[in-house]
């Protein structure tokens, strides 16, 4: 993926999934820092540890699962969570969605 970059044919590179202890072997090995750090990130998973290890790193986490839905959660995930709809509401904010999405 470097060779990409050289090339400039991407500018950036991410990871996904990668666990504190994997990001620091990336980083002790890589020219190119990650700019991202794609994991299942939101209020049921916050993963705080990784967050502040990646922030630290100057790597942004993102969320690929924001609503908390997968294939075995197929009824909304957090989405139908009455204290995220309480939050949003008081927030001023739609809905529960525009929330999650915030809180990422």
């Amino acid at each position: 993926m470097e060779a990409l970059v050289d090339e400039g044919l991407v500018k950036d590179i991410g990871v996904s999934n990668f666990t504190i202890e994997e990001v620091d072997l990336l980083l002790s090995q890589c020219r190119y820092k990650p700019v991202a750090n794609q994991v299942e990130v939101h209020p049921g998973v916050p993963n705080d540890e990784l967050r502040q290890y990646c922030q630290s790193k100057g790597i942004v986490m993102m969320s690929y699962k924001p609503y908390g839905i997968d294939g075995t959660n197929i009824d909304g995930g957090l989405l139908h969570n009455k204290e995220i709809k309480a939050i949003a509401e008081a927030a001023g904010l739609p809905s529960g969605a525009h929330l999650l999405l915030q809180w990422n």
